[in-house]
């Protein structure tokens, strides 16, 4: 059986922000607690509350 790649800082670098960004957004529909959190990082990225 074929082994699964591990997951890394450096290989999710190498995906592109584009692909990145559309994997959160897929997984932020399906996982409230997920959503949650991307939208408390963005926030506070951008100086304010969630």
């Amino acid at each position: 059986m074929a082994r699964k790649p591990a997951l890394s800082t450096d290989k999710l670098k190498d995906l592109g922000a584009e692909k990145l960004a559309q994997l959160v957004l897929d997984e932020a529909e399906r996982n409230a607690g997920f959503r949650r959190q991307v939208k408390a990082a963005l926030a506070g990225r951008l100086g304010r509350r969630p």
